[in-house]
């Protein structure tokens, strides 16, 4: 369907009503801008109200700007509720991708951490060096990446009501999405019969809940996050750097309650990349991607630590070496064999399989290191051992 026509004609509108006020004789100048004022604010609105309407009931294709691409992807709202007595009226942003002129069995669940959406698993640009999406759909897996409750395109709700239960009941409902095919691909519906879940920082926590409440997944991926957390971190480096989104330049216009966290100017390198050798020209569009975070979400982390955890099927636990949040100082991050011997037991007794890696000289966001691509393909050789045992369980 071509919206082009529906953009020009608000744009015309909107461009006679400010010449009208503009030459209209008035006794209030004042007056006149407001009225202008308020005729943007609701152009503004409308416009987006129609694309998300588009979106929402048609599904919207995209494709990667790259010509070297071999994914083709499908974006679109996902309805789901916070907690199963409510109806699904919030959405979740997601695009659902697969190699291109496959249908695979297996797909991705993608949880990002706070502060981030789903750019943080599909960074554009750079040749897609800093894109795991393409890292994986280039081997034939499919990935379902989503703006997580209250970040990026999603739904923002009342800010108390996003925690990591919802999160977690959320991330439930897509992956019983992808196994019913209730998701739009880029070329009709698709039912997956493998769904692994994979969780970065925050969205790693919300895959222990996720995977030890409900059972309804494959294997796990879990990167950036120890069941020790140094808290001197988060405290000095992390919280310090939040501050009400709406205060910021790129979230003042959405009038979101002060529940709705973001980062300040400039401090994301030093919270999440530091000390790694970052590419400045990531660091610049880390900060212009950034998303928000909630304050209930915050003060879930505690308990994400130590809550019991009880996961039954195959986990890689991905970490870089210089994570200032779980390494350097309260936990030993330098081979994958002590953290295989530490971890191993938090996560209860029917685990079948426990592998690491460690990323060398890496900090906490390892898809923006500039050895990235060695994590994406262990993490490859992970999955396609996982993949073979898939086969001979059938």
């Amino acid at each position: 369907m071509n919206i082009m026509p529906f953009i020009d004609l608000l744009l015309v509108l909107s461009s006679s009503t400010i010449q009208i006020q503009m030459h209209k004789k008035s006794k209030s100048t004042t007056r006149s801008v407001q009225l202008v004022t308020k005729f943007k604010r609701v152009l503004s609105i409308s416009l987006v109200f129609l694309l998300f309407t588009l979106v929402v009931f048609s599904g919207v294709p995209i494709t990667s700007g790259e010509a070297t691409s071999t994914k083709e992807c499908r974006a679109s709202y996902i309805p789901v509720s916070l907690n199963k007595l409510l109806p699904k009226n919030e959405k979740v942003y997601a695009e659902l991708c697969l190699p291109k002129g496959q249908k695979p069995d297996t797909v991705l669940v993608l949880l990002h951490g706070i502060t981030y959406d789903h750019h943080y698993w599909d960074l554009p640009g750079f040749n897609h060096k800093y894109s795991y999406v393409d890292a994986v759909t280039k081997k034939g897996y499919a990935t379902l990446n989503v703006d997580r409750i209250g970040s990026g395109k999603s739904s923002h709700p009342l800010s108390a009501k996003v925690d990591i239960f919802s999160d977690a009941w959320v991330a439930h409902q897509l992956i019983q999405a992808l196994r019913k095919g209730n998701i739009e691909g880029p070329k009709g519906k698709i039912a997956f019969q493998h769904v692994i879940e994979v969780g970065h920082s925050y969205g790693s926590g919300i895959t222990w809940i996720e995977a030890s409440k409900y059972h309804d997944v494959d294997a796990v991926i879990l990167t950036g996050a120890l069941r020790d957390i140094r808290y001197d971190t988060l405290i000095k480096k992390i919280t310090p750097s939040l501050y009400p989104a709406s205060l910021d330049p790129k979230f003042e216009l959405l009038e979101q309650d002060v529940g709705y966290l973001t980062t300040r100017p400039g401090t994301r390198y030093k919270a999440f990349m530091a000390p790694a050798d970052v590419d400045p020209e990531v660091i610049k569009l880390d900060e212009k991607l950034k998303s928000t975070v909630t304050t209930t979400e915050m003060a879930d982390i505690p308990l994400i630590i130590n809550k019991k955890r009880d996961i039954r099927v195959p986990i890689l636990i991905v970490l870089g070496e210089f994570d200032t949040l779980f390494c350097n100082g309260v936990s030993d991050c330098s081979n994958a064999e002590i953290i295989k011997k530490r971890e191993r037991p938090h996560f209860g007794p029917n685990v079948p399989s426990f592998d690491a890696f460690v990323l060398p000289e890496a900090g906490h966001d390892i898809n923006f290191m500039k050895n990235a691509s060695d994590w994406f393909n262990y993490s490859l050789k992970w999955l396609d051992k996982q993949k073979a045992t898939f086969k001979q369980a059938k």
